[in-house]
């Protein structure tokens, strides 16, 4: 070469060879264009074997090893390395290929956990309801009831059927006929929570003269926004003696829509119409003195409804004798009431059949007795949507119970509007107010349901 002899310096860096050779190959095409052929091609051979072995010595030069003081710097660093991840508390699984997906499988889980926690109709609360069957039933409603409190109760999303509405009287609306009876929230701190489970209306109480001034406040300050906002209907069962039963009702009208008067105590001397009239027009006139006027309803137990000797048919034929429930719902319609809420009675296990055609005798002597001027609540263990059924074909207009909340779980209330409405669509009912009182009504052709989709048999 011309300008020099390139240099085979053992020491001499990969870089420093690609950089030489890079003047050289800019040089080459320009002295090739002056060069005879023969001497082209020895030139273009001298310049690949050079080339060739530029690389080798590159890439041997790459896989030499580093310097003593280098080598340990980097085997220093090597063991800091391992320290770390021994004493790591990232699971050695987290590092592994598969971290990547797992990550992933735990988010998406995750959210569809958050997102199932607010609705009621998912599976999670399936199992919730499992693990509130499992315990004591006082233990549960308590748990229930702190769920309530922080607002970890899930709602009911789904549309209910409109059919199921029903209007007894102007001013009270219910929009399905699933109600929660007193007894879980007694001082109604949670009454909005329990109304969004899908409950058509809920009861706060049982509420004495002790712990009114607490359910009021509880009552009035219901909505944590402070916006005044009705989810459904409220009420309240207060029990008393006959003067404190006045005081209590007009502290507690203008938090209600509906007061529930507690009579499940009175004695049998005492169930006359004569008896309980001033007691009931004491209730009614302190709640109607107010603006709210809520309604006014007398809560009894089915057996006291029942005569003690014979049948209703033979103790109402009998000259100058009524029954109970004519006694009740005479002493009711003139103080001016708006309903009676009948309880099934207490008893054991082995009498439950005794206890339902109980309360369906009670449920049917009421509904006769007020002749269409009373509303009647059914107020019992109702276990399925025929048992719903049949206490408003019988004669109530809406139904309650809480004792089902508690061994079921949050499910129990959408279970409940599910099979009644499903119900109601296969025997025919137009709505809930045409199946009420159906029992004691001449079953004529049933009207067709235009909603049901006609048999190809």
């Amino acid at each position: 070469y011309s300008k020099g002899v390139l240099p085979h310096s053992p020491g001499m860096t990969a870089g420093s060879w690609a950089l030489t050779m890079s003047r050289y190959a800019l040089r080459a095409p320009l002295r090739l264009c002056r060069m005879p052929a023969s001497a082209c091609h020895l030139r273009v051979s001298l310049d690949s074997s050079i080339n060739g072995g530029i690389r080798g010595y590159a890439s041997r030069a790459q896989q030499s090893e580093l310097p003593e003081h280098l080598q340990k710097l980097v085997d220093e660093y090597d063991k800091q390395i391992a320290a770390a991840e021994r004493d790591s508390s990232v699971p050695n699984f987290l590092k592994n290929k598969f971290a990547a997906p797992f990550g992933v499988v735990a988010a998406l889980g995750f959210m569809y956990v958050i997102h199932s926690l607010s609705d009621v109709s998912s599976d999670v609360h399936r199992v919730a309801g499992w693990i509130l069957s499992q315990l004591d039933p006082l233990i549960a409603q308590r748990v229930l009831l702190t769920a309530a409190k922080i607002n970890m109760l899930p709602r009911d999303y789904d549309k209910d059927d409109p059919y199921l509405v029903i209007e007894p009287q102007p001013g009270l609306k219910f929009m399905n006929p699933v109600g929660l009876s007193a007894g879980i929230d007694r001082d109604g701190v949670a009454l909005n929570a329990f109304l969004d489970l899908g409950f058509s209306f809920v009861e706060a109480g049982p509420i004495s003269a002790d712990s009114c001034a607490t359910a009021k406040e509880h009552l009035a300050t219901r909505d944590a926004t402070g916006q005044i906002t009705h989810l459904g209907v409220v009420g309240a069962v207060i029990t008393g003696t006959r003067e404190e039963l006045p005081r209590i009702a007009a502290l507690l009208a203008p938090e209600v829509d509906y007061l529930s008067v507690d009579l499940t105590a009175v004695t049998a001397s005492h169930f006359r119409a004569d008896a309980l009239r001033p007691l009931v027009a004491s209730v009614v006139g302190a709640a109607s003195s107010l603006t709210a006027n809520p309604k006014v309803f007398l809560k009894v137990q089915a057996s006291q409804l029942i005569p003690r000797a014979g049948n209703v048919s033979d103790a109402a034929t009998q000259v100058g004798e009524t029954t109970p429930a004519m006694q009740l719902c005479a002493a009711a319609i003139a103080a001016g009431a708006s309903g009676l809420v009948v309880c099934q009675p207490e008893g054991p296990i082995d009498d439950a059949g005794v206890q339902d055609r109980c309360h369906i005798r009670a449920i049917s002597d009421a509904y006769l007795s007020a002749h269409g001027h009373l509303i009647v609540i059914a107020c019992g263990e109702t276990k399925t949507g025929r048992d719903v059924l049949e206490m408003i074909e019988a004669g109530a207009t809406v139904v309650q119970f809480s004792s089902l909340l508690i061994s079921e779980g949050p499910q129990a209330c959408r279970r409940m509007k599910s099979e009644l409405s499903n119900l109601l669509y296969k025997e025919g009912y137009i709505n809930l107010e045409n199946a009420v009182g159906a029992k004691h009504r001449k079953r004529r052709a049933r009207k067709r349901n235009l909603w049901r989709v006609k048999d190809n048999a």
